[in-house]
């Protein structure tokens, strides 16, 4: 008899309890398409979405439970005569199949089960709903415009400058619909919340209960811990100045520009970014090149800055193709006055020293 025979008979009563409720979410799936009108459809979802946190809560808690399981085989002696004959059981537990409800005992294969459910459930929702809201559409000859249905997207809690997005997002599409009646959706609104949480944002909940009565609680602690504009400006601030041009390629500076670009709008003007030498260190990180620039240019903002880099660069990359240094024509040599020698333009092309340009060269 194993000594882990306690975690082995955990990890059964998981399954166990998982089954049951992959039959549920596959049947009230189905329904979905038999839904007759948008509240119908409402009611369902939350019923599979508050199903559907049950489901993500035991596939989590099993998945854990193995790889302690397998951890605590791993760290056993090597001289333990016991461990191999654990080690063989773990493996042969691991490709078995649950006799009961036919389910694959390894955690990889469990997470795809409830991964695919919640996907089918994705899928579904926005089927059904588009196609009711098309069918009414063709119903009424003034009916408003129908847009396409949005996925919500998830929040780990890993990295706190993605709370804002992720907060603006259930403001705009759950929390503030005047639509939604607080009593009679507000089941569907916390099943919905927490069906876009994963990892520690998820295990920072996962202990309020699933009723309306508790949203307010759920959004709260959230709030709580990650909507701290502090940290999360100190964070934004530090990627920026971990940014760096990979190599003096042109290609490579253009993705730091818009790396920089993207980041400085989410970043306050509290934060000094305006300053000359600030954005001179931030040009030194594209190329050494830009420093002169910055100070005679002398830009208002940061983000001003780096767009005319951006530019700078975008013009460059259209004469990439041309050799380090050309001289072409661009028209009929020009006719000047009698009193001024005879020139003729000509544009330079060189991508490593000089900017592109027009200069007057005087004909020999």
């Amino acid at each position: 008899m194993s000594q882990f025979e306690s975690s082995y008979t955990k990890l059964m009563s998981s399954i166990s309890s998982l089954s049951p409720l992959v039959t549920s979410i596959e049947n009230e799936i189905s329904q979905i398409f038999e839904a007759s009108n948008s509240d119908e459809i409402q009611k369902i979802s939350a019923r599979v979405a508050r199903i559907l946190v049950d489901a993500q809560i035991i596939r989590d808690d099993y998945s854990d439970l193995f790889s302690s399981l397998v951890q605590s085989i791993d760290n056993m002696d090597n001289g333990d005569n016991n461990k191999e004959a654990e080690l063989n059981k773990l493996t042969e537990f691991k490709n078995s199949t649950d006799a009961t409800t036919s389910m694959e005992i390894d955690p990889l294969s469990l997470s795809n089960v409830v991964s695919k459910l919640e996907n089918k459930f994705r899928r579904s929702l926005e089927t059904a709903t588009a196609w009711l809201s098309n069918s009414n559409a063709q119903s009424s000859p003034h009916s408003n415009i129908v847009l396409p249905p949005i996925t919500l997207q998830t929040f780990d809690g890993v990295d706190i400058t993605k709370w804002p997005a992720y907060k603006y997002q259930l403001d705009m599409l759950i929390l503030n619909q005047p639509q939604y009646n607080e009593v009679e959706n507000g089941e569907w609104r916390i099943c919905y919340v927490r069906s876009t949480l994963r990892g520690t944002a998820l295990s920072l909940i996962s202990t309020i209960p699933t009723n309306k009565d508790f949203l307010a609680k759920i959004i709260a602690r959230l709030e709580t811990e990650y909507s701290r504009p502090n940290l999360t400006q100190a964070t934004l601030l530090q990627s920026l100045l971990k940014v760096q041009s990979k190599s003096h390629k042109l290609e490579d500076q253009l993705d730091t520009v818009r790396i920089m670009i993207n980041l400085v709008h989410s970043i306050s003007e509290d934060c000094g970014l305006d300053g000359l030498v600030m954005q001179q260190q931030i040009a030194d990180r594209i190329h050494p090149r830009f420093i002169p620039v910055i100070w005679r240019r002398r830009s208002a903002t940061l983000l001003e800055s780096l767009e005319l880099k951006q530019s700078a660069r975008r013009g460059t990359v259209i004469v990439s193709s041309f050799s380090s240094f050309q001289l072409l024509p661009t028209s009929e040599p020009r006719q000047w006055p009698s009193s001024q020698p005879s020139r003729c333009l000509y544009r330079i092309c060189c991508m490593s020293h000089f900017p592109v340009g027009f200069i007057p060269i005087s004909k020999l």
